[in-house]
């Protein structure tokens, strides 16, 4: 299993205002920077209490377009699972520009899925469907099922 998660930025903002302070640029990076230790730790807590360690991985868009930064990527993934290790993979926003951001955690989850090869990709959301195109552009619309609903073994 790898998580895929989000939340660094507002733990950062809610963790303390003045640990980012206004007017310091760019002010999400250093949320971001605070929070993404915040957050590490509460899911260390939480997968603890099941007796599972989890190491964190942070990543941009670049790390999974340069060959040799998707290489190193897939064998930390791949080893920490060899370990038991459940990778906690977040965009790191600390570094990510608007040119190397992956744009939101879905499209990092299914980047994710690919480098580890995984069976099952699973996507937990607060959208209330699958669209077929960003939800707030006019236009768009909830896509309906056109098939049976998959069966997993295993």
């Amino acid at each position: 299993m790898v998580l895929v998660s989000s939340g660094a930025i507002a733990a950062g903002l809610a963790r303390s205002a003045c640990a980012v302070g206004r007017g310091i640029w760019p002010p999400k990076q250093a949320a971001a920077s605070v929070g993404q230790g915040l957050l590490v730790a509460r899911y260390a807590e939480s997968f603890a209490r099941r007796g599972l360690t989890v190491g964190q991985v942070l990543l941009t868009a670049d790390d999974v377009v340069r060959r040799t930064h998707y290489a190193n990527g897939r064998r930390t993934l791949w080893r920490l699972l060899g370990l038991g290790v459940v990778p906690v993979v977040n965009e790191n926003d600390t570094v990510a520009t608007h040119e190397i951001r992956f744009g939101d955690n879905d499209r990092l989850a299914a980047l994710v899925a690919h480098v580890v090869q995984a069976d099952v990709l699973v996507l937990l959301s607060d959208v209330d469907a699958l669209y077929d195109g960003p939800p707030g552009r006019a236009g768009c619309a909830g896509c309906r099922w056109s098939g049976a609903p998959p069966t997993w073994q295993g």
